[in-house]
């Protein structure tokens, strides 16, 4: 018998606990400490060259944030935004029905629907985006490759079940650049363990 998507278990985002986190903050702390140690021995050294490439980066690094980087953050938000209001109402349902639910695992339908719903409000701030097959990864979501790769990918397999080896192979590979192409993509990978309701 089948079991329905909406019994597969939730992803879980769970930030670093216990002695993962310490180790860390000890890692980040230690180089942290580090570096001001290298920055305080060269402005002893050569104060003048120091502080000059100092004020230098900080003022660059300020004219591309102000200049480039945030308005281009606002402007990709807008569109984001307009496009999430252009869909009001929509949801997995319409989702779904692009995909022939015969020929495609209705786990990796939700799965995928599930992650690229998380991945749009940790980015934007929107919950329930209205994700469509027919979305471009980075040209409409502005998912940035490296985490399709690292993140969603891997979390939607394990969720849906499915194997992330011998992923070259896969006819479908080339065409992860939309949502539909990642959802074949990940129905074509083998199954690896039985599905087992949440």
């Amino acid at each position: 018998m089948r079991i329905p998507s909406r019994r597969m278990s939730k992803s879980h985002h769970q930030p670093l606990s216990g002695w993962r986190r310490v180790v860390a903050m000890a890692a980040l702390g230690a180089m942290l400490l580090a570096i001001a140690g290298w920055f305080l021995k060269a402005l002893v050294q050569a104060p003048i060259p120091v502080l000059g490439a100092t004020i230098a980066f900080a003022g660059a690094s300020a004219l591309w944030h102000y200049g480039w980087g945030l308005p281009r953050f606002k402007q990709t938000e807008e569109a984001v935004r307009a496009l999430a209001a252009a869909r009001a109402g929509q949801s997995i349902c319409e989702f779904s029905r692009d995909f022939d639910l015969r020929a495609v695992d209705p786990w990796i339908v939700r799965a995928v629907y599930d992650e690229l719903q998380s991945e749009m409000e940790g980015a934007f701030g929107l919950t329930g985006f209205p994700v469509r097959a027919d979305d471009r990864m980075v040209a409409d979501l502005h998912i940035d490759p490296e985490d399709l790769d690292l993140s969603v990918a891997p979390t939607v397999a394990n969720r849906a079940c499915r194997s992330l080896d011998d992923w070259a192979s896969n006819p479908f590979y080339k065409d992860t650049t939309t949502v539909r192409g990642l959802v074949l993509f990940l129905n074509a990978q083998p199954l690896v363990r039985p599905k087992v309701a949440a």
